[in-house]
């Protein structure tokens, strides 16, 4: 789910970038999908076995770590020396590490 999250901002890039900055407008519209990824991401965790934490938590910690790398990769700037190392690459990459991290606490 997150790889899909993932490719489709990059594929869409500068359109993800607009409605990213603009999110606050668009929940206040109603034109936001508000609950749906903690949703989904909260039933396909109901299925973990052994899992430590109730998997609502779980889904939302999930929820915030990869808005937050959305956050930074919406931030690249190419020749910026902070910002230029939030690519493509490094959100795909860090991406893939969310999951695990998420169950870590």
């Amino acid at each position: 789910m997150l790889t899909i999250f993932t490719e489709s901002a990059i594929e869409t890039g500068h359109a993800t970038r607009i409605a990213f900055s603009n999110r606050h407008t668009l929940l206040r519209e109603g034109k936001w999908i508000e609950q749906q990824p903690v949703d989904t991401m909260t039933e396909i965790l109901s299925g973990v076995p052994k899992l430590q934490e109730k998997p609502r938590v779980v889904a939302q910690r999930i929820h915030y770590m990869w808005n937050g790398l959305l956050f930074l990769w919406i931030s690249y700037q190419k020749d910026h020396h902070i910002y230029s190392k939030y690519t493509d690459a490094w959100f795909r990459k860090e991406s893939k590490h969310i999951v695990s991290l998420a169950l870590q606490r």
